[in-house]
């Protein structure tokens, strides 16, 4: 890319980067070679590397596997229960993925995949409207390969779908209101990306979309141009969308309502029902962390931001627009009592685009402040690479990453690739500091899935355990397990992320055992539950110790076993 923005329609508002010039920007083919290799690295790479990890992937995996079988495509059901704890989409996503391309892992996370792609879509789409080709390229390097994204795009989780559809109507809204004429479809699209929100996570979307322009309204004082996202056509499509499943859904169970709009949705906002209490300042460091590897372009919108002098003007442009969407689920979700870092996933994508902007003005400027911020880029990998290894240096030998040496390879290519984007930034050279920026985290990411993470897997996810007890109950390991009557596998002080992911690789329930019920039982533990199981007077023999966190133990009364005098 030449350090030209592109040529652009003029708009009754214009972008933040009016000032720029204009030509068509070359890209070289250099760009395209690190655009294929990020866009693979960050929505395909590694998808079914890692097992299902935590209590809600392999908890939503079950719920959608179960509406794939049984065809009931509007009830929710987790071990034949209904489960209201989140709206439809994912499990209808996930269903169909598993219709094309069978029961496994990759098919579980591909809708995450697709959204994100959306999400980089449509920020890319607002990019090339409102401040040109450049920013929008630029777009679509960086999201692919932040952090944000490299993790949610690879969960089975409804918070990427969220987030893309979140951004699409985020895009089409801002067509509507900047644009004399949008178009038909971006009504349509505003409506339809809005109630595929609300299907995704609920009411929130509602919030989080009406909130962020009132926000901005509050500020430009443009709430006319704000009351066209009202229109007609986009409320219709909305209601079209989104209702049908609601009002099924709540017809068939009296009490979806109450437990997934009051349960799930106040009580988890207004008090601390759920346990996920975090500071009120909790949000800003976790969103500089979801941008990692770009977050020091923050300086660069800083530095931005105070040099500007006519606040009024600048509150009526799309730049600040963008700014008022992330800004508004910083604010929103900080007055939560429930805080988890996915909560503001749907912030990264404006930020990712503003982000942007400020990466093409710099290539635009090359002054001693875009060199300072492009140096910054390499030091933040330096930083990182620092707190890895002193957190490495402080793991017992026995923890599985310190038995990890290759991880010290990949911090000594951490840290070369970013004094080369720290060198290149010195030299001026920002688009290809850029480019190696994107390609570092790209590289690394497809070396991990390849040498580390299947290592990994059977530490922080049940998929290995569960095969190897598959394997061992069909007699084809050594070590064999007999067959275990019906109603004598069960669990024992398992950490709930286990005992959901166990459930779905064997596609069993799995009961709590208590020590009230004696007898002879096959128990999924861990080391403190079968020393308390000894404790109790019982013999406690692991069979399999895949994971140190879920051992495959036999365990009977001691009396049993003893030689008759």
């Amino acid at each position: 890319m030449n350090s030209a923005a592109p040529i652009r329609n003029a708009r009754a508002f214009d972008g933040d980067d009016a000032d720029l010039p204009r030509s068509r920007p070359h890209v070289s083919n250099w760009f395209f070679a690190v655009l294929i290799l990020v866009s693979y690295a960050g929505y395909f790479s590694g998808q079914g590397a890692l097992g299902l990890v935590g209590p809600d992937e392999p908890r939503y995996v079950s719920i959608a596997r179960s509406m794939e079988r049984t065809g009931d495509w509007v009830t929710p059901r987790l071990n034949g229960l209904p489960w209201f704890e989140k709206p439809i989409l994912y499990y209808w996503s996930a269903a169909a993925s598993f219709k094309l391309f069978g029961e496994n892992d990759f098919a579980a996370r591909f809708p995450s995949a697709l959204a994100a792609i959306l999400a980089a879509a449509a920020i890319a789409w607002m990019a090339w409207r409102f401040y040109g080709g450049t920013t929008s390229f630029l777009a679509l390097l960086m999201f692919p390969t932040s952090v944000a994204t490299l993790a949610f795009a690879r969960a089975a989780t409804p918070d990427m779908l969220f987030t893309g559809t979140i951004a699409a109507a985020m895009a089409c809204g801002a067509a509507q209101i900047f644009e004399e004429s949008p178009g038909l479809w971006c009504r349509i699209g505003f409506g339809f990306f809005l109630g595929a929100a609300t299907l995704a996570k609920g009411p929130a979307a509602i919030v989080l979309a009406g909130g962020g322009v009132a926000f901005w309204a509050t500020f430009s004082r443009k709430w006319m141009r704000s009351f066209r996202l009202a229109h007609p056509l986009s409320v219709f499509v909305f209601f079209l969308t989104a209702l049908p499943w609601y009002f099924l859904c709540a017809r068939r169970n009296p009490d979806f309502l109450n437990v997934f709009i009051f349960q799930h949705n106040f009580e988890r906002f207004l008090t601390p029902v759920f346990h996920h209490v975090k500071p009120w300042w909790f949000f800003p460091p976790i969103l500089v962390l979801w941008i990692l590897p770009w977050s020091a372009l923050l300086f660069a919108l800083g530095l931005r931001a105070a040099a500007i002098k006519e606040w009024r003007e600048r509150f009526a442009r799309p730049g600040f627009y963008f700014a008022c969407w992330t800004i508004f689920v910083v604010i929103f979700f900080s007055a939560s009592k429930s805080k988890l870092p996915g909560y503001i996933l749907p912030a990264v994508p404006t930020m990712i685009l503003l982000l942007a902007a400020a990466a093409s003005r710099i290539r635009c400027t090359r002054d001693d402040a875009a060199r300072g911020v492009t140096m910054g880029l390499g030091a933040t990998w330096l930083a990182l690479v620092v707190g890895a290894g002193f957190w490495l240096h402080r793991q017992l030998p026995t923890s599985a990453f310190a038995q990890l040496h290759s991880v010290w390879y990949f911090l000594a290519f951490a840290a070369a690739g970013g004094a080369i984007v720290a060198a290149l930034g010195s030299a001026k050279r920002i688009a290809a500091a850029l480019l190696v920026n994107a390609a570092l985290i790209a590289s690394l990411l497809i070396a991990a899935n390849l040498f580390v993470v299947r290592k990994i897997d059977p530490l922080v996810s049940s998929r290995a355990t569960a095969k190897a007890f598959l394997a061992a109950e069909s007699g084809k390991t050594i070590t064999t397990v007999e067959k275990i009557p019906a109603g004598s596998l069960g669990s024992y002080k398992l950490d709930r992320a286990w005992q959901y992911g166990l459930e779905y690789y064997l596609d069993r329930q799995i009961p709590e055992w208590t020590p009230e019920s004696g007898g002879s039982f096959w128990l999924f533990t861990n080391d403190a539950g079968c020393r308390d199981i000894r404790r109790r007077g019982m013999e406690c023999t692991p069979v399999q110790q895949t994971a140190p966190t879920a051992w495959l133990v036999h365990i009977q009364p001691a009396a049993s076993r003893r030689t008759p005098p």
